[in-house]
């Protein structure tokens, strides 16, 4: 039995609408912080098992920036307006830390996967490529734990 071409531009729609595909330029930037704002968040992350507990600075009129804090470092990650992931690094763990507003939960049931040769990350039904500086490549060196939660944060709350 024959598809008309209706028919057929039909199902590659679907298959198109089912899988989104980014191109985002990765940008490192200097910028210290300041960790007494009142507008900062919990984030829980609940990944294959695991807990990670990071936050996030809820800017008002801009975008939101989310700090995910390790033994030796902390990663603080964000987008610009132009879609551009800007990251920092820095040694200066924000410890401890006290919040107020209830915490957002990220829930993430399937395996994230990276590709170091192709710079791209799976996440379910997106495929990221990253361009421009190399975050993931320096956080595996410095403190390779912050992986799964980075993951998670570019793919269920950054894009």
């Amino acid at each position: 039995m024959s598809e008309s071409p209706e028919q057929s531009q039909s199902q590659t729609s679907e298959t198109v609408n089912q899988s989104q595909t980014y191109n985002v330029k990765v940008y490192y930037v200097t910028h210290n912080d300041d960790f007494s704002s009142k507008h900062l968040q919990p984030v829980i992350i609940k990944y294959i098992g695991r807990i990670y507990n990071i936050f996030m600075k809820n800017r008002i009129g801009k975008p939101d920036m989310y700090y995910i804090p390790g033994n030796r470092i902390y990663t603080k990650l964000w987008r610009d307006y132009k879609g551009h992931l800007l990251t920092f690094i820095s040694d200066k763990s924000p410890s401890p830390m006290f919040f107020v507003n209830n915490a957002d939960i990220i829930n993430i049931s399937e395996n994230i996967i990276y590709e170091y040769d192709t710079r791209r990350l799976l996440c379910g039904d997106k495929t990221i490529t990253l361009t421009g500086f190399d975050i993931i490549k320096v956080v595996d060196e410095l403190e390779p734990e912050l992986l799964p939660p980075m993951f998670a944060v570019i793919c269920h709350r950054l894009l």
